[in-house]
């Protein structure tokens, strides 16, 4: 192996160090978004009832059935989230 093969991967190990460094650092900063959050919590602090919905097409707004469903039987969620088009049928929701 000659002197610049060697260079070469010499930096280019330093560098796949320094990601993987910026990374973890990255990750172990402090949440500056806190005081953004829209949600409150509720008085007791806990949820009673919470849905998540899946993504895929039809089936994320196939959601929007089944809370009807539940709000016709006088159940209604505390908390909706969802993937995909599941998180869409959550906002709808949740508006």
């Amino acid at each position: 192996m000659d002197i610049q093969q060697f260079g070469k991967k010499l930096m280019l190990k330093s560098l796949s160090v320094s990601t993987v460094v910026a990374s973890l650092i990255a990750c172990s900063s402090p949440n500056v978004y806190e005081d953004l959050n829209a949600a409150t919590t509720p008085a007791h602090g806990k949820y009673e009832l919470g849905i998540a919905f899946g993504g895929g097409g039809i089936r994320g707004f196939m959601h929007l059935g089944v809370l009807k469903a539940l709000e016709e039987e006088g159940i209604k969620p505390d908390v909706v989230s969802g993937t995909s088009a599941g998180s869409i049928a959550a906002i709808l929701y949740a508006c």
